[in-house]
């Protein structure tokens, strides 16, 4: 006797009827007596995992602070950086954006201490034709909530190179690897620079053919779509991956792939950018 996998609803089939298709949904190998009890127990699972605290980083020693990098690297002086920290309190701009205000650095300046300040290279300019024409899996919308756009890869090696807005977003590589079996080897460039690499990365998306639910969705409407594929009657399986504030979710069925973005309850769905760097 097939019992539903939902447990608060306990309906139940004949083992021949479940085992024979086409009564209930099969999702990650459990059998589910409707559609309905699909959406429900994705839901849940998926809500569980937008809230749990992701796994604790290793241990690392405290990344400089900014001014001091700069000053160490003869950037600017002591007193160009009081001058700019005064400012920073009433204008609430970041330091790096307060210090080119104030013609104090330059933008090569400024990329070369955030990388060291990250521990990763960086590129003073990178050619959207880079990444509009890289073979990428990723649809727009992961690569929008990563922060991360592929612009160079090496199959065979099965890593990545991805560019991206200082601090590294050290989560959402975690992700990548997680939920592709890829390393992701990051570039810093500036954050002014991002938009317009997103904005090609989106425009190859038609050669790359890649999969996925575009914008932001509630676990609820996320879990719809989760028993809409299920319901087409092949194995269906789940990963997950934090990439704050979001939960990237993978969803394979059969040969097809589809990646959803799932934000809070509340979410709307709408078009969105990638979260705003904070130096």
């Amino acid at each position: 006797m097939a019992r539903c996998a939902r447990r608060e609803c306990g309906a139940w089939r004949p083992d021949v009827l479940a085992r024979q298709g086409g009564v209930g949904v099969v999702l990650e190998r459990a059998w589910y007596c409707s559609r309905r009890c699909v959406e429900r127990a994705a839901a849940e699972r998926l809500e569980m995992a937008r809230t749990e605290l992701p796994a604790p980083a290793p241990r690392a020693i405290p990344p400089l602070k900014l001014g001091m990098l700069l000053v160490h690297q003869g950037a600017v002086t002591p007193v160009q950086l009081a001058t700019a920290l005064e400012a920073q309190q009433k204008s609430g701009h970041r330091l790096g954006h307060q210090l080119q205000e104030l013609t104090f650095v330059s933008q090569p300046e400024l990329l070369r201490a955030l990388a060291a300040q990250s521990g990763a290279p960086w590129l003073p300019v990178l050619d959207p034709r880079r990444v509009r024409n890289v073979p990428s899996a990723l649809g727009p919308n992961v690569v929008r909530a990563l922060g991360l756009v592929p612009f160079e890869v090496e199959t065979a090696r099965h890593r990545v190179k991805v560019a991206c807005a200082a601090p590294v977003p050290r989560l959402a590589l975690r992700a990548l690897s997680e939920l592709t079996g890829w390393v992701a080897d990051p570039f810093i460039v500036a954050d002014d620079a991002l938009p317009e690499l997103l904005s090609a990365y989106e425009n190859g998306v038609e050669v790359r053919q890649s999969s996925g639910v575009l914008g932001v969705l509630t676990p609820y409407a996320a879990a719809t779509r989760i028993a809409q594929v299920a319901s087409a009657g092949r194995e269906t399986r789940l990963a997950h991956a934090r990439c704050d504030p979001y939960l990237w979710v993978r969803v394979e069925n059969g040969s097809e792939v589809d990646d959803l973005i799932v934000g809070a309850t509340d979410t709307k769905e709408q078009s969105w950018q990638a979260a705003p760097t904070l130096h």
